[in-house]
């Protein structure tokens, strides 16, 4: 329900945030794992951590800068008890979703490495 409140208000802006923060997070993703590569563990665990603050902080970002009339009607009951918009993006839409992302990944990470080196032979 909430992606379409979005995607009525500005379709290019809600396309611009998901595809945007999605192909970020990967990049990055990917940044850490060759910056790292020498220690497979370490590079997967890094890229684990990365992919969700990339992703979640465009998220925060996107909602901020380009959604800010929406979040202010959306989060009205946060802005009433005295909250302001900011808090309501980062605790009301995206702080569960970080959390689960994080927590997945960094649990599958040690099978992403192992699948990886059997691949590769390592």
């Amino acid at each position: 329900p909430s992606c379409t409140i979005l995607i009525e208000e500005n379709a290019f802006f809600f396309i611009l945030v998901c595809l945007g923060k999605g192909a970020a997070a990967g990049a990055m993703a990917g940044v850490a794992g060759l910056i790292f590569r020498k220690n497979g563990w370490l590079a997967a665990l890094l890229a684990a951590v990365v992919t969700p603050l990339t992703n979640t902080g465009l998220f925060v970002v996107g909602m901020r800068f380009l959604f800010y009339p929406v979040m202010v009607a959306i989060g009205d009951s946060y802005i009433q008890q005295g909250h302001s918009v900011l808090y309501f993006i980062i605790v009301g839409l995206a702080l569960i979703n970080f959390l689960v992302e994080l927590g997945i990944n960094v649990a599958f990470s040690p099978l992403v490495k192992r699948v990886v080196s059997f691949v590769k032979k390592d």
